[in-house]
């Protein structure tokens, strides 16, 4: 069971618009744009900071975009996020 976590791991991590702006070798503003036209789906970690998972990364370069879940959502609120977070913490609980 604890080989599952390690596995899914990746998948939830959390990546900087920095990051990510170095991983595609693109301008910071530009991440921001794709987050801002759906093409990416951040995560709002702050009032201040949008991140984004190395799943929604991956979706990003296989093509499939945000606009997925809600045409107008281009980031997953703070409450999403935390219940999200909770989700998996039940879920791996009892590894």
């Amino acid at each position: 069971m604890e080989d599952k976590l390690e596995e899914d791991a990746p998948i939830y991590r959390l990546l900087s618009i920095n990051r990510v702006s170095k991983m595609l070798g693109i301008r910071h503003a530009n991440v921001k744009k794709l987050i801002s036209k759906g093409k990416i789906k951040g995560i709002e970690i702050s009032e201040k900071r949008i991140m984004i998972s190395y799943q929604n990364l991956l979706d990003f370069l296989k093509g499939e975009t945000a606009n997925n879940e809600n045409q107008n959502n281009k980031t997953i609120s703070i409450e999403e996020t935390e219940r999200k977070i909770d989700l998996l913490f039940k879920k791996y609980e009892n590894i």
